[in-house]
């Protein structure tokens, strides 16, 4: 389930980042920037983003985890849950996988984006 979480987030996030940003990467791409740095200006900004969210994320996630098994005591209820440290590592492993993914669709948008109509959007 986090991992899904995680696809949608990373991609409304990333849409909505370069729809938002369309005339600063338009500039960026007038300056004579290549395509490659284009893109690698857009995703070292969402991979470092997704690696502060996995950071601070799987902490918090075993906190919380903690704290709702304290608070929920059920009577019949036996046995207490433990989540096995590769499952952590697995949804870090599979977050970053599609961040990968994601970077990958929004190269195509940042390909389309254009350099005119942008520059002479009134904002």
């Amino acid at each position: 389930m986090a991992a899904i979480l995680a696809v949608v987030v990373l991609y409304t996030l990333a849409s909505t980042n370069i729809s938002e940003r369309e005339r600063e990467l338009a500039t960026i791409k007038v300056l004579g920037f290549r395509r490659r740095e284009v893109h690698g200006y857009v995703n070292k900004e969402m991979l470092l983003l997704a690696c502060f969210g996995i950071a601070i994320g799987l902490p918090c996630g075993r906190g919380l985890l903690g704290f709702l098994i304290s608070r929920l005591d059920l009577p019949g209820m036996n046995i207490v849950p433990n989540v096995a440290w590769f499952c952590y590592v697995a949804a870090a492993v599979l977050a970053l996988a599609f961040t990968v993914l994601v970077e990958a669709a929004t190269n195509r948008s940042l390909d389309r984006i254009d350099m005119v109509g942008a520059l002479k959007s009134p904002e």
